[in-house]
């Protein structure tokens, strides 16, 4: 069929969001947030935007821990890392022992980004289902912002943005970020986080302490890293 490369069903994402069994592929217990569905054209050259979907299923601070972080076992997942981490500097890491870290900071991009809050009740459309707080803005400038309603947050190119939290979650709910007019996210972490800012639970089960590791990478020198050269 000659349209068929223009649908994309989730076997042409970064990877399935649940494993063998049927379960959400998550980085700890705590964790109501991932795994997302990715599309973009690090798996598929044929996408030029990126889209992350992610289904919000209960209070969760994912991975957003100023000193902890999350080892990467699962060998699929793995394996597109590897490829993502010649892009982006952050939030994948590698270790001076070989192991692939993962850890959320506050971020920015050298493109344009947007967040899309929906919530699921047919019965009651404008209800969120729980609260999304979102902080945008450096250290002590971030502001944090909570949500309880279906909205669209823009996020230009270079401003600092994360981490997010969501609490008093009632009824599941759908994040779904968009990066309009670039192949795939490159994010730039910044460890400077809101002084506000309180994670939990304080220590999810698996977690690593960050101190405890030699983060030695990634060093991307891809031409995706830099959009402006080669446009």
């Amino acid at each position: 069929m000659v349209y068929e490369k223009f649908i994309f069903p989730v076997e042409r994402s970064w990877h399935l969001p649940v494993d063998e069994k049927g379960r959400w592929r998550t980085f700890h217990p705590d964790d109501h947030y991932n795994s997302p569905i990715i599309w973009d054209g690090l798996v598929d050259p044929i996408l030029p935007i990126h889209v992350e979907v992610f289904f919000i299923r209960g209070d969760t601070s994912e991975c957003w821990y100023p000193d902890l972080g999350w080892e990467i076992k699962n060998e699929e997942t793995k394996k597109t890392l590897e490829r993502f981490m010649e892009i982006s500097p952050s939030p994948a890491y590698r270790t001076s022992d070989g192991r692939i870290i993962w850890q959320h900071r506050p971020m920015y991009h050298p493109h344009d980004e947007c967040y899309v809050f929906m919530g699921t009740d047919p019965n009651n459309p404008l209800d969120l289902g729980g609260e999304a707080h979102v902080w945008l803005g450096l250290g002590d400038r971030a502001e944090e912002h909570v949500i309880t309603k279906p909205s669209l947050v823009w996020i230009p190119k270079g401003l600092v943005h994360t981490p997010n939290q969501f609490k008093n979650v009632r009824k599941p709910f759908l994040l779904i970020i968009i990066v309009p007019d670039y192949h795939t996210v490159v994010e730039y972490g910044v460890n400077e986080w809101p002084p506000n800012y309180r994670p939990f639970p304080p220590r999810p089960a698996g977690a690593i302490d960050l101190k405890a590791v030699e983060l030695i990478g990634p060093k991307p020198i891809h031409r995706f890293t830099f959009p402006l050269s080669h446009r």
